[in-house]
């Protein structure tokens, strides 16, 4: 097996590429998480409008 030693830079690269991967996919997480969320919220708003116009 051969033994790889990354400089200082090469290291830095992976180090901010592998942030920006996992910032990005938590951001997708979050933005869908909040979008459900209104839109529950919204069809949750629409039922009580609906039920008070009765």
């Amino acid at each position: 097996m051969e033994l790889t030693i990354l400089s200082r830079e090469e290291t830095h690269v992976i180090g901010i590429t592998f942030t920006a991967n996992v910032t990005e996919d938590l951001g997708k997480k979050l933005s869908a998480t909040t979008t459900e969320a209104l839109r529950a919220r919204k069809s949750e708003i629409h039922h009580q409008v609906g039920e008070a116009e009765y």
